[in-house]
């Protein structure tokens, strides 16, 4: 692998931990994060000497989603951009949802839009108990279609519904009660209970448990290649359009968007 601006890789006995460390930016995901990520996992894929993959942060958020400087950007170019920066994201998400080894995802603190589309992405979701979970796309005039069929592939198509409807932040134990998450602990246990999962991997035989996550994704995946073509339209007319640039500029300016009531509304 190339030098890596936005991510550490570390290797224990047949593990490799792939740290996001965009720390100043709460590992908001821009281009050259996912383009990392994706290089990263490819690789990971291809290491004999790898059974499993953690995905971790060194920030004090897990991850808070697309950043949206880069998507803002993004949105007032021209629409091959547009369709490449959402392509990209998807080619993401597919990377980690695909990777031939096992992903546990490690969650501390915030975890936002695409932070927890990657959490539904893996295999196994650990997370301390003051992690939290959203979806602010239809706060901001977008909409989380990429991430949609993932979030409904882990917990459901009703229990989505409304997180991805609402922007509403769920804790770490309601993220446990719909089965985005296999544990919940205190911070201090969060590490030792990854490590005793990655302790029960080790006597598994590598291959079986690739082939064995390699038969349950094709009972039942995620989307078909036109459907995917047509949730990549849905997300780049929002993004183009007047509510979903105002959103973005909104929360790129610290400010309410238009739409939305005035803070004191009802004082």
């Amino acid at each position: 692998m190339d030098m890596l601006k936005t991510l550490e890789v570390a290797y224990g006995p047949g593990t490799a931990v792939v740290w996001l460390n965009r720390a100043d930016k709460q590992n908001a995901i821009d281009e050259l994060m996912a383009r990392e990520l994706i290089e990263v996992f490819e690789g990971l894929g291809e290491d004999p000497e790898v059974n499993a993959i953690v995905l971790a942060s060194k920030a004090d958020a897990f991850c808070s989603g697309v950043d949206l400087s880069w998507m803002h950007r993004v949105s007032l170019a021209d629409e091959q951009q547009q369709q490449a920066a959402l392509a990209l994201i998807e080619t993401l998400m597919l990377s980690v949802h695909q990777s031939v080894k096992p992903v546990i995802a490690r969650i501390n603190g915030a975890c936002v839009g695409l932070g927890v589309t990657l959490v539904a992405c893996a295999d196994l979701g650990f997370a301390s108990r003051t992690s939290t979970f959203s979806y602010s796309e239809t706060r901001m005039g977008l909409i989380p279609s990429l991430s949609a069929p993932y979030l409904i592939k882990a917990i459901g198509e009703r229990a989505a519904m409304r997180w991805l409807l609402t922007g509403e932040t769920f804790t770490a134990s309601e993220a446990w009660r719909l089965g985005l998450l296999h544990d919940v602990c205190e911070d201090y246990d969060l590490d030792g209970n990854v490590n005793a999962l990655l302790g029960a991997l080790t006597l598994t035989q590598a291959s079986c448990v690739q082939e064995t996550k390699k038969t349950i994704q094709q009972l039942s995946f995620v989307t078909s290649g036109a459907e995917h073509a047509s949730l990549l339209s849905i997300s780049l007319k929002a993004q183009r359009s007047e509510a979903g640039r105002e959103g973005m500029a909104a929360f790129l300016d610290k400010r309410l968007p238009v739409w939305a009531p005035p803070r004191d509304l009802g004082a």
